[in-house]
């Protein structure tokens, strides 16, 4: 029997009444499904309804064990997801049969201290209190790449620039770029813009007054005190993606962005 893990939205009503009645359907093709956080990395595969939000949470509870996520769209943009709800039953039936593709993308990681945490869009360092800018010191391994007041950093990969990176000014680039895409959040010194980065680690020091929060695709967080080390770098894990057909991301990218 196939094993498919099944994540969703639960506090929006139609998300979970689409994600309910999916549940049935698959129960009628003898399809056991699993919602159970902690058993869901037991799966073959894990079925993602919503935006990119939900997909974020499901490699966040999958990607360590290398199960491959199938992004449902339902709502959102959804750069991440590969077919929309009502081709979802469809899209099962060619993956039972093995009829797809593997997708893989790169994530990273950031370090305070000895406390990991890792992320497939982005890493954002921002204040943690009250609105008051901060002073960060960025260096490539160790050479300086500038110093930065503004409301924060965002450490991007290639998959998360269309997401907050996009949002600040940052540029879109190619998802199998293995680049980390520095972007500052409102800099005080409008000149500073983004710089696409290739070495590794990148070490952020909060030099300023203010202590800060690491948070990890909007859903992990770290507390960062003043003169401290932000080190971020490529995760040994990545992110496994269904594809069922050739990945056009350009054509994905227009039809997104209404370009």
């Amino acid at each position: 029997m196939l094993k498919v893990g099944l994540v969703f939205k639960e506090e929006n009503k139609e998300i979970a009444k689409a994600a309910k009645e999916l549940k049935a359907k698959l129960k009628e093709k003898k399809i056991r499904i699993v919602t159970n956080e902690k058993e869901i990395s037991s799966t073959t595969f894990v079925i993602s309804v919503g935006g990119d939000g939900t997909i974020l949470r499901a490699n966040r509870l999958v990607c360590e064990a290398g199960v491959p996520i199938l992004g449902v769209h339902f709502g959102g943009v959804g750069f991440l997801n590969e077919v929309e709800y009502r081709d979802v039953l469809p899209a099962i039936t060619k993956i039972a049969k093995e009829d797809y593709s593997i997708d893989e993308r790169m994530m990273i990681e950031a370090w305070v201290g000895d406390s990991p945490i890792e992320a497939l869009n982005d890493i954002v360092i921002s204040n943690s209190k009250i609105a008051r800018t901060l002073k960060l010191d960025v260096f490539a391994v160790r050479k300086l790449v500038g110093t930065y007041n503004a409301d924060g950093l965002i450490l991007s990969t290639a998959t998360g620039s269309t997401a907050y990176n996009f949002s600040a000014g940052g540029p879109i680039i190619e998802p199998i770029s293995k680049s980390i895409i520095l972007t500052p959040i409102c800099p005080h010194i409008k000149a500073q813009r983004t710089v696409v980065i290739e070495e590794e680690p990148i070490r952020v020091k909060i030099s300023g007054r203010h202590d800060a929060i690491v948070t990890a695709d909007g859903q992990t967080t770290l507390s960062v005190s003043k003169g401290q080390e932000v080190v971020i770098r490529r995760a040994k894990r990545i992110a496994r993606f269904i594809r069922l057909k050739e990945y056009d991301f350009y054509s994905l990218v227009r039809r997104k962005l209404h370009w």
